[in-house]
């Protein structure tokens, strides 16, 4: 999807006047909506300039660790800056915007991209059993919190209230009625005078 697309996701949450007709949305489901948070543009550009670092610098000793890095940071904090926008204009607050599930998806669907791409600054900074933990790490956790809590949360417009389950025979501290009193349930002896 698009940049572009997270604005309308956004609006169509939220029942916005640009929601119908706000590219890249639909009710496809927690797919569709994860696809329609990822900034596309970003996660292109990024891996096109990392792609050619590879391509460049396959046979150098120079690895340009730290130019890897800050094309990431660079990257990273334009998906925060440019999808905050784009939600903005639903959301009507810089608040709002950095807390929305939309802002959350598009920076951690880049961050774990950025990271776990090949060529990364992970590549030339690890070695192999700590970069095979960590891109296996980052991989996981990024699905499960995409797949379990944000994905989810995109298909579910703003303001409404999640089901809560209710345990009814669950109580915790509570006295049993047939139990007798202890003496520390008495009630103390008033002061004589």
């Amino acid at each position: 999807m698009s940049v572009r697309s997270i604005r309308g996701l956004a609006e169509q949450r939220r029942g916005g006047p640009d929601a119908a007709a706000a590219p890249g949305t639909g009710s496809g489901g927690s797919a569709s909506s994860l696809e329609s948070a990822v900034p596309t543009e970003i996660v292109v550009f990024y891996t096109t300039v990392i792609a050619a670092c590879e391509s460049v610098l396959r046979d150098s000793e120079d690895a340009m660790t730290p130019f890897r890095f800050w094309l990431f940071v660079g990257t990273l904090l334009l998906t925060v800056l440019v999808s905050g926008r784009m939600v903005w204009h639903a959301a009507g607050t810089a608040m709002k915007s950095v807390s929305s599930a939309e802002w959350w998806t598009a920076t951690v669907a880049f961050t774990a991209w950025g990271l776990v791409v090949p060529g990364s600054f992970l590549y030339t900074w690890l070695d192999r059993d700590q970069l095979v933990v960590t891109i296996a790490t980052v991989t996981a956790g990024a699905g499960l919190l995409l797949g379990a809590s944000l994905g989810p949360n995109l298909n579910r417009p703003v303001g409404a209230v999640r089901p809560r389950v209710q345990a009814e025979s669950l109580t915790i501290f509570e006295r049993d009625e047939q139990q007798e009193p202890t003496e520390h349930d008495q009630p103390a002896d008033p002061p004589r005078g």
